[in-house]
C-alpha cells in the first residue's frame, strides 16, 4: 500500500526523522494544541518559540497540515486505542476548519450523505488496482 499523506507531505516540503522505526515529521510552523504550548517549550530547549497565528487562512493551512501528519500516524496504527487516538486528533483537526470558514456538522454531513446517493460508500470495500491514464 502506497503512503499517501507521506506523499502529500513531502510534496508540501515537510521535513522527516525516522525513530524506533516510526517516522515523525518535523515540519516547522505546525500547529499545536492549546495546552501543549508549555510542555513543548520546555521540551524543546531555549530555542523553542512558539508564536499566535491570527490570520485564518494560514491557521488553516496549518490545520490542513495536521490533518496530513495525523493521517500518517493513523496510517500506522496497531491497535484500536491508536485508531481512537489519530482518528480523535484528525477530528479535532477538521472541526477547527469548520470553525474557521463556519461549516456546520449538518453541511458535512449532507454531504457526506450525497457524495453516498451517488458514489456509494465504502462498505464494500473495493480497491481499484490500476487505472489507465487519462
Amino acid at each position: 500500500m502506497q503512503n499517501y499523506p507521506i506523499l502529500a507531505l513531502i510534496r508540501s516540503g515537510a521535513n522527516f526523522k525516522v525513530k524506533n522505526m516510526e517516522i515523525q515529521i518535523q515540519d516547522y510552523p505546525k500547529i499545536i494544541r492549546d495546552k501543549m504550548v508549555d510542555i513543548k517549550k520546555e521540551k524543546a530547549g531555549p530555542g523553542a518559540r512558539v508564536e499566535i497565528v491570527d490570520d485564518q487562512i494560514e491557521k488553516s493551512a496549518l490545520l490542513v497540515k495536521k490533518v496530513l501528519e495525523e493521517a500518517v500516524e493513523l496510517q500506522g496504527a496497531k491497535t484500536r486505542e491508536f485508531f481512537v487516538s489519530e482518528i480523535a486528533d484528525i477530528l479535532e483537526a477538521v472541526e477547527s476548519i469548520e470553525e474557521i470558514y463556519n461549516i456546520t456538522n449538518e453541511e458535512v454531513r449532507y454531504a457526506m450523505e450525497a457524495k453516498k446517493e451517488i458514489e456509494g460508500g465504502y462498505d464494500g470495500g473495493y480497491s481499484l488496482i490500476k487505472q489507465d491514464e487519462e
